[in-house]
């Protein structure tokens, strides 16, 4: 058995995995026990001195090295943000994976409030597009928000197909669908919300392109817009103002892309 084999509990520690996955230099044995503590010290915020001694020509520099590059890596992950000194909303975000994608993070939380804001967890399939949102309150939040999920599917080509939005007995509430043009352009994008049991469109955007060879490579020249579920009174509302032109809309655009 090789010094790879043997002690375990290093194994199984980020620094192991970084050393051996994107190094491509893994640890020894007595190596991945001292980068295990040093980890533990960081990730728990110990703050401790540790103090290593190892034979000449043991791997201490390597060590050294695996473990500067470990945590360079590690601090470009972001993990709160308060935009002021005094009570005001933050943004922390709690975990990543091994991609550098946010697995959960809480937000719209209020310091120096209690119980105020909702966490956010995250799934990823294995190209690292976003599959599940899950939001829930902070627990003890006044009133007490109800949980969301967001569930999301793609084309084969990493486009959109649709976006579901559940409550808690996982019921559709609201779904967008995408449609595209062969190139990549959005072509359609269709809302349907729950009215009276049913999911009916509410929205529907239309996009055209200027594209003569018929290939999709032109400029977008129009964007056709409806809302199809009138306001009060059988108008679309907008600013509190009821006026039937708004349910509809097109936005032009120079063919030339400018």
């Amino acid at each position: 058995m090789g010094d790879e084999g043997r002690g375990g509990q290093g194994w199984y520690g980020e620094i192991a995995r970084f050393s051996r996955e994107v190094v491509g230099r893994p640890l020894r044995w007595y190596q991945a026990e001292v980068a295990e503590a040093i980890e533990r010290s960081v990730v728990e915020g110990l703050g401790l001195t540790i103090t290593v001694q190892m034979a000449r020509q043991a791997g201490k520099t390597e060590l050294s090295a695996q473990i500067e590059a470990w945590v360079l890596d590690r601090i470009r992950r972001l993990t709160y943000v308060r935009p002021g000194e005094s009570q005001t909303r933050f943004t922390s975000w709690d975990t990543y994976d091994r991609n550098d994608n946010v697995t959960q993070q809480e937000i719209d939380g209020i310091e120096p409030t209690a119980n105020t804001g909702k966490v956010q967890t995250y799934t990823y399939d294995d190209v690292d597009r976003l599959t599940l949102q899950l939001d829930k309150a902070v627990a003890g939040t006044t009133p007490q928000l109800p949980d969301r999920k967001y569930r999301f599917t793609y084309f084969d080509p990493g486009w959109v197909n649709s976006r579901n939005v559940e409550d808690a007995a996982a019921a559709v509430q609201m779904r967008a669908i995408w449609t595209y043009f062969l190139n990549g352009q959005v072509k359609t994008l269709d809302t349907k919300g729950k009215t009276g049991g049913s999911l009916l469109t509410v929205e529907r955007h239309v996009a055209s392109y200027d594209d003569p060879s018929g290939k999709y490579v032109g400029f977008r020249t129009k964007d056709q817009f409806g809302l199809l579920s009138p306001g009060p009174g059988g108008y679309c509302t907008y600013v509190g103002t009821n006026d039937a032109s708004l349910c509809t809309a097109t936005a032009a655009y120079d063919p030339r892309g400018g």
